[in-house]
């Protein structure tokens, strides 16, 4: 029995058909990340690079910077530490309820609250984030 180094194994399947062991070449492989997403960059670094251009909802971070708008509170609130040490501060605006007006002043998450607590309404501004030093 004889063995060749540096050829790709080859699986077989229960039919017998050939399979090739490179991950992107079966059915239904997912293409890469999408060409205008920069791929040095981490998902914070591309979100602070946002946010130092302009003022932005968590919705509009998230189609810019190609993640899940559930995850933006979370990387909002590690990019706030790491800004503090390059003197930079992560502000953002204060949402309202839309309907009474009541000002969540004292929030300190940076997710967008389910409901107003006076009215009880949902229809809430979402808050915008910006960079500055």
């Amino acid at each position: 029995m004889s063995f060749v180094i540096g050829l790709p194994k080859i699986a077989r399947g229960p039919i017998g058909d050939r399979l090739s062991c490179d991950p992107m070449s079966h059915r239904g492989s997912k293409p890469p990340a999408s060409a205008n997403v920069e791929s040095t960059n981490t998902v914070r670094e591309r979100i602070a690079h946002l946010l130092r251009e302009a003022e932005l909802t968590a919705h509009e971070i998230s189609q810019r910077a190609s993640v899940q708008e559930r995850e933006v509170a979370e990387h909002l609130r590690h990019l706030e530490y790491s800004l503090s040490h390059l003197g930079e501060q992560l502000r953002a605006s204060v949402p309202h309820c839309i309907k009474c007006g009541f000002e969540f002043i004292q929030r300190e998450r940076h997710s967008r609250p389910s409901r107003c607590p006076r009215c009880k309404s949902e229809r809430i501004s979402p808050p915008s984030f910006k960079i500055t030093r």
